[in-house]
């Protein structure tokens, strides 16, 4: 007989005994609440508490642990610093405030942005920003100007600019390392990831890039805030294993979620550089209670709430009006936020003790509550429950019935319900529930399948949470190696495991090696390249100074052909003029010649006339002997006019009266006698000068002859020389005429020369700005090839012979 058969049988027999007693115990026996049943139900929440606990700190841990191995990372060190130091360029040596303009720009954004958001989070006015934007310095307001208020992807895409409208050493860091951060954030499933500069508490990065971007945490918006708090827990840290994770709080940068945050400390070597923050919405940290909201919620150090809870989801009102003893602008302002998350306490009623989920290991405490289904107020026992009495005075009327049926009843009946336990603990997760009915009928062929498909299940289970364990182990591992060459670092490798992750690590692995090789040949040919410029630098820059030097030759020469060029210029002119001057001289000489031939003719004249005046010399001295014999005869004469007047007198003395007259007369001879002495003295005297001129007159003109004589024949001398000169001056006009037109050939040529000199030297000036423009051009291509080589040499590559 089977068990069908069986089941026919008993069911007739119960069917027609226990029918009354069935229904009378229905009626007259309460629904008591089987042990067994509690115990198991009791057992299973609190397995399911113990695991939701689990899940909720095991997500925490993670995500604290990821963000501990991204400020591991070298990379992240030195985006701190790099984007620190640009900053500080960007402010200038001595910061000063940014224009009113751009601070009132700022305002109006904000206005327009932010207050919506601040509206539906609270009740209370945004408080006054203006005094927080106006003191924020050049730099800071330069950032948020270029990559929040003039950012053209608006809400929640302000992360996709990767470059702004900005120039300097900020803006091209933070194209390079944008991408990876971004990547890393939507990886990890963070809100926003900042990094902190510790030198000056400013916020020099952010992903999310919102109003706290580039900002101080002291005096800027988010001043006093959770992430000021936390910051401020790891800002001096003594490790780098140090972290700090805040309690859910809201943030007036992003006033729209509660936001819970964790920091980080960045050590370069043993010195704290910065600090990596992350922000994370509450409602993505308890995601783990989106199926369970009716069964378990969070709370807070505080008492508040920290997750929704199903009865708010279903009746707002009535969860805030149940909460008689919070203050009413609380239950109001819970009702306006639409969440009582932060602002009222949890139900009570019914509610098991709480498991602890710690925020980091100094963090605070949330305490994940659980109330059991089938106790939570207001719900009714099972069907089950109370048909189980039924169950029982079937049972008894087949005892009564008769003991055959009523074994064969316990006997069924306990596989079923063995069966049935097994089938509830199962579907409640109990991965241990195993019926084990070793009979041999059909209840042991059921049981022993149903055991087979409970182990296949907790076989696959173990083996999906191995694998999944596994799997995010290599999630995460295969993220820290994606970071890592993200940063430059192309030595990392990833494990390479069994699983899918294995392939894509091995892919990546294998994308790590090809990039790492061509990185590697482009750092050789970047090296043989700068080598090449730096050697080519050298090389333009010795042909520069060659070239200039050159073109200082060249000037010289120019200079010189001018100079040479003018004095030929001059010496034809000279030539021209001498061969004038030449011809001029051989005609004067010419005219000389006929001079001196004249002057000679003139002189033999000069000689025929001296001597005939010779000649009358002689005969005038000759004449004035004759004046001289005539000058005797007077003298004597009057010699005898004076004694005749002498004579005259006596007589005339002698004769008294009547030679008176005759006295006179003798005494007027007497006188003219005197006279006639004298005037012959002189006469003598003018004669004998006459003679004496005479004589030295003809000493002179014979002289004179003999000179003339002399002059003559020098003069016939001079003609002959002159006849001389005059070939000699004929010979060198034609010497002139032949240098002049020589000279006009040698200064046409010069000229020519000149020309040709004129137009190197304007060549050599035109290579020498080609030289200098290769000189520019060689020292960029080297500034291009050392750039090049220092950009790949922000790589950390594996040697070449582990690569190849």
């Amino acid at each position: 007989m089977n068990l069908s058969q069986k089941l026919l049988l008993a069911g007739a027999g119960a069917a027609v005994l226990g029918a009354a007693l069935a229904w009378t115990a229905l009626v007259l026996t309460p629904a008591p609440a089987d042990t067994t049943w509690a115990a198991a139900g009791q057992a299973h929440e609190d397995r399911s508490r113990d695991q939701l606990a689990r899940a909720l700190q095991s997500d925490i841990d993670q995500r604290l642990a990821a963000l501990r191995a991204l400020a591991a990372q070298p990379g992240t060190a030195r985006d701190v610093q790099g984007l620190a130091q640009a900053m500080a360029e960007l402010a200038g040596p001595a910061p000063a405030p940014a224009d009113a303009a751009v601070h009132d720009e700022m305002l109006a954004w904000l206005a327009t942005r932010l207050t919506p958001e601040w509206a539906r989070a609270e009740r209370q006015p945004l408080p006054d920003l203006g005094p927080a934007v106006r003191s924020r310095d050049r730099a800071s307001a330069a950032l948020q100007q270029a990559y929040v208020v003039r950012n053209p992807h608006g809400g929640g895409e302000r992360e996709s600019l990767d470059r702004a409208d900005l120039t300097g050493r900020y803006a091209e860091l933070h194209a390079q390392v944008h991408p990876a951060w971004r990547t890393a954030r939507r990886i990890l499933g963070w809100d926003d990831l900042l990094l902190i500069d510790t030198a000056t508490d400013t916020i020099v990065y952010s992903v999310a890039k919102d109003p706290d971007f580039a900002t101080s945490l002291v005096e800027g918006l988010g001043a006093a805030s959770a992430l000021a708090e936390t910051y401020a827990r790891v800002r001096r840290a003594a490790d780098a294993s140090a972290a700090a994770l805040s309690d859910a709080a809201r943030y007036l940068p992003a006033p729209a979620e509660w936001q819970v945050f964790a920091a980080v400390p960045v050590f370069d070597g043993d010195r704290q550089v910065g600090v990596l923050a992350g922000r994370v919405r509450l409602q993505a940290l308890t995601a783990a209670l989106a199926g369970l909201t009716d069964q378990a919620w969070l709370v807070g150090p505080d008492g508040l709430l920290r997750s929704v809870p199903a009865a708010w989801s279903a009746a707002p009102a009535a969860f805030a009006d149940a909460a008689s003893d919070v203050a009413e602008d609380k239950r109001a302002l819970a009702q306006h936020r639409n969440t009582p998350v932060g602002v009222l306490p949890p139900p009570s009623a019914g509610a098991l003790p709480g498991v602890p989920v710690r925020l980091g290991a100094q963090g605070p405490v949330w305490q994940l509550v659980w109330q059991p289904q089938a106790q939570a107020p207001g719900s009714r026992a099972e069907p089950r429950l109370a048909w189980w009495p039924a169950a029982a005075g079937t049972g008894v009327a087949m005892v009564l019935a008769g003991a055959g049926l009523a074994g064969l009843g316990r006997r069924w009946q306990a596989p079923l319900a063995q069966l049935r336990e097994t089938l509830v603990r199962a579907a409640q997760g109990d991965a241990q529930a195993r019926s084990r009915i070793d009979t041999p009928d059909e209840w042991g062929e059921l049981s022993a399948a149903l055991d087979r498909v409970l182990d296949e299940r907790g076989r696959r289970l173990q083996q999906a949470a191995q694998e999944n364990d596994s799997l995010n182990r290599s999630v995460v591992a295969l993220l820290q190696t994606v970071f890592q060459m993200s940063n430059k670092d192309l030595t990392a490798r990833a494990e390479v495991t069994e699983d899918i992750i294995g392939t894509l690590s091995s892919s990546i692995n294998q994308l790590g090696d090809e990039t790492s090789r061509t990185l590697h040949e482009v750092q050789n040919i970047a090296e043989q390249v700068r080598s090449a410029c730096e050697f080519v630098g050298e090389q333009a820059v010795r042909v520069d100074e060659t070239a200039q030097e050159e073109r200082a030759a060249l000037e010289g020469m120019a200079a010189s052909l001018n100079q040479a060029t003018y004095q030929l210029a001059q010496m034809a002119a000279l030539s021209t003029n001498s061969s004038e001057a030449a011809e001029l001289a051989s005609a004067a000489t010419d005219a000389a010649l006929q001079a001196v031939d004249t002057t000679v003719r003139g002189m033999e004249s000069l000689r025929g006339a001296i001597a005939e005046t010779e000649k009358r010399f002689k005969r005038l001295g000759e004449r004035s002997q004759e004046i001289s014999t005539v000058v005797n005869l007077i003298n004597a004469i009057a010699e005898r006019t004076h004694v005749l007047s002498l004579n005259a007198s006596m007589q005339a003395s002698n004769a008294g009266e009547a030679g008176r007259s005759f006295a006179v007369v003798a005494e007027e001879v007497q006188r003219l006698s005197e006279s006639a002495r004298q005037a012959t003295g002189q006469i003598a005297q003018l004669v004998q000068s006459i003679q004496v001129e005479t004589g030295d007159t003809l000493l002179t003109m014979n002289r004179l002859i003999a000179q003339v004589v002399k002059q003559s024949e020098q003069a016939r001398l001079a003609g002959a020389q002159m006849a001389e000169t005059r070939d000699t001056t004929a010979q060198l006009v034609s010497l002139v005429q032949q240098i002049a037109a020589f000279s006009q050939a040698q200064s046409t040529l010069a000229h020519e020369l000149r020309l040709s000199v004129d137009q190197l030297n304007r060549g050599s000036a035109q290579t020498i700005l080609a030289i200098e423009q290769q000189t520019e051009s060689t020292a960029t291509l080297v500034d291009y090839a050392r750039r090049l080589s220092e950009a790949v040499g922000q790589f950390r590559l594996p040697p070449p012979e582990d690569v190849y």
